[in-house]
Order: structure tokens, then sequence, then C-alpha cells
């Protein structure tokens, strides 16, 4: 069996049609983990005029979660099991991804062990659990050759919502210099919606046999609606991936590096200027149409201050960590967002996340997850020439990059799905059988 069958990435050139995928039609599965995300997110309609979030709020959605959150995640766990159970032949174990996302697991289940709070960390590690076997079921139906068409359906759904909901509330502005164009989550999650959406058109537009001019235009409306967003993590993640897909899939893939470099060495020349009067239009250009100044850029929004004072705690566990999800208890929350001076739920970082949580040993599993199956899509696409790696890759790395400086947390959330959707395809899912075509 080749490569491309055993992941099933077909011929490329036009899986972004809403064609169906193996067990269910691509729009009913779209609604589906649409539908998962917004519940177990959980995402709101009225966010744009709800309440400001206090530490109290941040306490009780840690500590107690939500009603809606724990009948989608159970419902759905109780559908994946089903599923895989029934269709157990298509699964096999793909050597080291696998022992690497096993590895995780374990290490996640066993830090209950030494969890401050082992409650919290046994909920949710059973939470990381079940939502990884929901995962490997969905890789079970679409394949990575469906994995853009989920990307863009989906963002433009949560992006669609997000509009019309902030339109029937009054709350569109963007002609406000303070509005960040949020709708039913938080400008910063919006933003890696957004940054999905224009990398999967830009995909999909340049691949398709047909509605490539409106994959182009779904595309070109995530990027505006990014910009409104103002996250500068999300803008960064997306010019970040689209230049590694196409360094990865043009025949000039050099030209394509030395125009990341050379945008790279621009966007640094502020810190050469920082209190100088010539780089004025450059640090207008970072802020993106905040009203912020210079050293709040500087500082990232506050995280590098929260990130000083978050590694204390690493260097107290710096093997093993806290426990999964343990680290934020009511006292360290509630002491934290009293030195920082403003409200908080999480370290702003996923990789300093991790560390909290699972230590530097489970930081080193985690991101050798990553790396692992980003080698095997960038040789799979060199091997095969089937877009759907290339496609696969990009979206790994956006996620990736967005970490750096976003929380972004292994729950139901579109952008996670789709990684770890990949990495079960990858590692435990066979494809379906048959002869790849030629490429």
């Amino acid at each position: 069996m080749s490569l491309s069958t055993a992941t099933g990435c077909r011929d490329a050139s036009d899986h972004g049609a809403m064609r169906g995928t193996r067990g269910m039609p691509l729009w009913l599965l779209v609604a589906g983990v649409m539908a998962w995300c917004y519940f177990a997110q959980p995402l709101d309609l009225f966010y744009t005029i709800g309440p400001d979030i206090t530490v109290d709020s941040h306490i009780r959605a840690i500590r107690e979660g939500t009603l809606a959150r724990q009948v989608s995640l159970l419902l759905m766990g109780i559908w994946a099991a089903v599923w895989i159970a029934v269709h157990r032949s298509m699964l096999h174990l793909d050597g080291r991804l696998a022992a690497f996302a096993l590895l995780f697991l374990f290490i996640v289940a066993a830090s209950i062990g030494w969890a401050d709070d082992p409650l919290l960390s046994a909920k949710r590690a059973a939470a990381l659990l079940t939502f990884a076997v929901c995962c490997v079921a969905i890789a079970q139906h679409v394949g990575l050759d469906h994995v853009a068409s989920l990307a863009f359906w989906g963002s433009a759904l949560a992006v669609g919502v997000s509009c019309g909901a902030e339109l029937a509330l009054g709350t569109f502005a963007p002609l406000d210099p303070a509005y960040r164009f949020a709708g039913i989550m938080h400008a910063n999650l919006q933003g890696v919606y957004c940054a999905c959406l224009t990398l999967a058109g830009v995909c999909l537009a340049r691949r398709a046999r047909q509605h490539a001019m409106a994959y182009a235009f779904g595309a070109g409306i995530g990027f505006a609606f990014l910009l409104l967003t103002k996250s500068r993590d999300s803008l960064v993640s997306v010019l970040v991936s689209l230049t590694f897909y196409f360094a990865l899939t043009s025949a000039r893939a050099r030209y394509w590096l030395l125009i990341a470099s050379t945008a790279g060495a621009i966007a640094a020349v502020p810190l050469l200027f920082a209190d100088r009067g010539t780089a004025a239009p450059l640090w207008e250009l970072l802020r993106l149409g905040r009203q912020e100044d210079v050293s709040t850029i500087m500082t990232l929004s506050g995280r590098t201050e929260l990130w000083q004072g978050l590694l204390y705690y690493v260097y107290e566990q710096p093997l093993l960590g806290f426990g999964y999800g343990g680290f934020w208890t009511p006292q360290r929350l509630t002491a934290l967002t009293q030195r920082a001076g403003w409200v908080f739920g999480s370290a702003h970082s996923q990789y300093l996340e991790i560390v909290l949580s699972v230590g530097v040993l489970g930081l080193a599993v985690y991101c050798g997850t990553g790396l692992t199956a980003l080698w095997r899509l960038v040789t799979g696409y060199w091997r095969s020439r089937a877009d759907c790696y290339a496609v696969g890759a990009a979206l790994i790395v956006l996620v990736a990059v967005d970490m750096l400086a976003n929380s972004v947390p292994l729950e139901p959330s579109l952008p996670i799905v789709l990684c770890v959707t990949i990495v079960a395809g990858l590692a435990v899912v066979n494809g379906q059988k048959g002869t790849a075509p030629r490429h």
C-alpha cells in the first residue's frame, strides 16, 4: 500500500468540493464538528455584550466547567467509541508517531499521581482522552484529502456566525479605533479561525479544478476579518504558514525563503529604533490599529511580564510539572492576576502551559509528536506530490506558531481538531483500500 493510500490522501486537485467523505456528507461532518466546538468550547452568541471576565468566573470555569461542555464531550465520546469499534479494521499503529502520541497521553494520565489537585487533573485527563478518541473517529471519516475542506467550511461557518451575531447585537463597528472583531469568541481565538480560513482558501483556490474564485474570495474575507481582530500572533501565524506552504510546493522554494528572510529582517527593524521617531511608521504598523504604546507592544501586551512570573513556578517543578490542568488552582490564579494587574486564565503560550502541566518531559514528547507528524507530511509530499500533505503541514505550522504567544489548549476548537485529526490520521488510522493515483 502506498503512502497516499495509507493516509487517505488522494488526488488533491479538487478536494475542496462539498462532496462526501468516507462515512457521511462533508456538510454534515462540518456541521457536526462545529456544533461540537460550539458547545464544548463553549462559544457564546452574546459574547460581545456579555459581562467582563473576572477572576471568580475563571475559577468557576476551571473548577466546574459547563453542563453543555460535559454533555457534548460525553455524546461525542460515545459516538467515537462505537464508530471505532465497528470500524476497528481500519486502525493500525504507525511506529514512531503513534509512540510519541501514546507516550504523551500516558504522561498526562500519570500526572494525576503528582498533581497538586488530583481531581482537577483527572477531569482534564479524561477530557483529553475523550477528545483524542473523537479525533481518531473524525480522521476515519475525512482523510487528509478533506482536511482543507473541513478547515475552509468550518472556519467560514464560524466567521459567518460571528459576523451575524455582531450585526444582530449592534456591536459590529470596524471604524471604531477600539473595535476588535470577536463575534462568538475572544478576538485572539477568532483570529486563529480567520487564519485557518485564509490558509485553506488559498490552498484550495490554488489546486481546485472548480470554484477557485469562490475559494480565493473566502480567503480574502478571512484575511480581512483577521485584520479586524487585530490579533498580531494570528497574523504572523498565517503569513508564516503561507510562506511554508508555497516554499514546500513551489519549484522556486529558495525565492520564498528569501522573501521570508527579508520580511523577518524588516519586521525586526523597530527593535533597533524603539526610542527614535524614525521608527514611528513601523510601530504604527505593528499596532494593527490598537490603541497601544510602544512599551505595550514590546511586552507583547503584557505577556513577557506574565511569562517571567510563571517561570518561577517552572523552576519548582521543571521535569514533571504540576499535573495536567492542575496548575491553575484558585490560589495561584488569584495571586498571579493581582500581581499582574489584569485578569487571565492561561499562560498565553501553549508551550509554557504544557511545561506547567507536565513539565519539560511532557513538552519534549508534545513537540516530538508535532515535529514527527510534520516530517511525515513533508516527506509524504515530496514522494507523492499530493497537495493534501502540504495543506496538512501548513495547518500544523500555523497552529504551532500561534501557540508561541497564545494558549490554544487541546480542546474542541476547530484549529486543534484539525491538527489532532491530522496526527491521528497519520498515527493510528489506515486509509481506504485501493491504488493511489499517479502524480
